[in-house]
């Protein structure tokens, strides 16, 4: 089986003063298939976000090896990381990351301004997008005028819509209520039953239920 993403000993510390430097992840070796469906779980403060982040290019390892669909991003330049994670990962946060006056439409379409998409080509992979997330009636709402469980629905939208094949979400159930947590269930393991790498950090017991395989991280360390 391919790999999606492969972490080799990886580290990471943040410091607070030259003397002073606080370890977050703490020698993390990790694999996953592509097309997997994996749930990251544990306490606050036990390094999943930093995990995701370092999985998803927002921030780098302090030791170790990182491979994202065979490429070592170890060691990439900053430009080449914002390639990576425009081309191949999408992102779906707790808070959504919408722009609140703007429409669905100009939400999702940021990923492919940055891309670089032409117009019309927009247009086209946007209403594939919103279709496949079931909200395609609501292209021009502005996100303001949206409830919880469509502003996550378009959240999707704008991380699938450059047709990524690794989906990192985190705490993407957290502001929800009980019967959008599972529509959002059903969603993400319909993204997984689609081809897509799908890795969630959750608190959320069911939605890591829905998951192929649950990890649990504690104290920086892969339980």
């Amino acid at each position: 089986m391919e790999k999606a993403i492969e972490l080799k000993g990886v580290k990471k510390s943040y410091r607070l003063s030259k003397e002073v430097s606080v370890p977050a992840l703490k020698g993390i070796d990790l694999s996953i298939d592509k097309g997997e469906y994996v749930a990251i779980c544990g306490v606050s403060g036990s390094g999943k976000s930093t995990l995701l982040h370092i999985i998803g290019c927002l921030d780098k390892a302090t030791e170790g090896e990182v491979i994202i669909n065979g490429e070592d991003v170890s060691s990439l330049n900053n430009r080449k990381l914002s390639k990576i994670r425009c081309q191949e990962i999408g992102f779906v946060l707790q808070d959504f990351g919408l722009i609140p006056y703007r429409t669905v439409y100009e939400n999702v379409e940021v990923p492919l301004l940055f891309a670089g998409v032409k117009r019309s080509k927009r247009k086209e992979m946007i209403s594939a997008a919103l279709k496949e997330v079931g909200i395609e009636d609501l292209t021009y709402r502005k996100v303001i005028k949206m409830s919880g469980g469509q502003k996550q629905r378009a959240a999707i939208a704008r991380a699938i819509v450059n047709n990524a094949s690794l989906i990192l979400a985190d705490e993407p159930t957290g502001q929800l209520d009980t019967d959008t947590k599972r529509e959002m269930n059903e969603l993400f393991r319909k993204l997984k039953e689609s081809g897509k790498t799908v890795v969630v950090v959750t608190h959320d017991k069911e939605l890591a239920g829905s998951a192929d395989r649950v990890l649990f991280i504690s104290d920086g360390k892969i339980l």
